[in-house]
């Protein structure tokens, strides 16, 4: 998605449930990553970019849920967070 991040994680739980914990957030991040990569040939946001303007594109209710919302805060900042 063309950013960075850190991710810590610390908790008192044991090994096993850090490893269950970590396994989800790494296949959560490779989700979203698939789905709205600008550069993952067939992701949702590079299929609402390749026919922008020209069809309506079907995308997954995950990525529309994102878009309303970053949508909504645009609106509610009058653009700061556009």
């Amino acid at each position: 998605m063309g950013t960075n991040f850190e991710i810590i994680i610390a908790s008192e739980k044991d090994e096993y449930h850090l490893r269950i914990l970590t396994e989800w957030l790494f296949e959560s991040l490779d989700r979203y990553e698939n789905n709205m990569s600008l550069f993952i040939e067939g992701s949702d946001v590079e299929y609402i970019n390749r026919f922008a303007g020209q069809r309506e594109v079907r995308i997954s209710p995950e990525v529309y849920e994102i878009i309303k919302t970053a949508k909504d805060y645009s609106q509610i900042t009058g653009g700061y967070f556009d």
